[in-house]
């Protein structure tokens, strides 16, 4: 298992906060962990936590689709994601209530982790 720990912090080291393919689906890779069973990717739909096992195998699409669908897919996640804050508002206070709201989220999706689950790394919520 230690090749494998190796290969899946290597992975999130390189696709940290980017939108990945898995399943035919394209979530955010905000973090690595373990559990009894086997390693997982913590990836983010923008409003709750997916874990995967490290089995099945996730797709970058930086760099793989057009930037411009790529940028396409980070702006719409800015105003979609839960855990988003660094969009534009009228003025500072609704930046500010905004801001907390989403600072909140991040607090509750970490704390929602379950206990038989170890995270192995930090949480990235930068849209990268």
């Amino acid at each position: 298992m230690e090749n494998n720990l190796k290969i899946i912090k290597k992975e999130f080291k390189e696709l940290k906060g980017q939108h990945v393919l898995i399943n035919n689906t394209v979530l955010r890779f905000i973090a690595i962990a373990e559990d009894k069973y086997d390693y997982l990717y913590i990836l983010w739909d923008g409003k709750n936590i997916k874990y995967h096992t490290i089995c099945e195998q996730i797709i970058p699409l930086k760099n793989k689709i057009d930037e411009q669908h790529y940028d396409s897919i980070i702006h719409t996640s800015r105003y979609n994601h839960l855990d988003s804050f660094d969009f534009m508002l009228p003025n500072d206070e609704e930046k500010e209530i905004v801001k907390k709201f989403a600072l909140k989220q991040r607090k509750d999706v970490i704390k929602s982790i379950p206990d038989d689950i170890n995270v192995l790394s930090e949480f990235c919520w930068d849209f990268n």
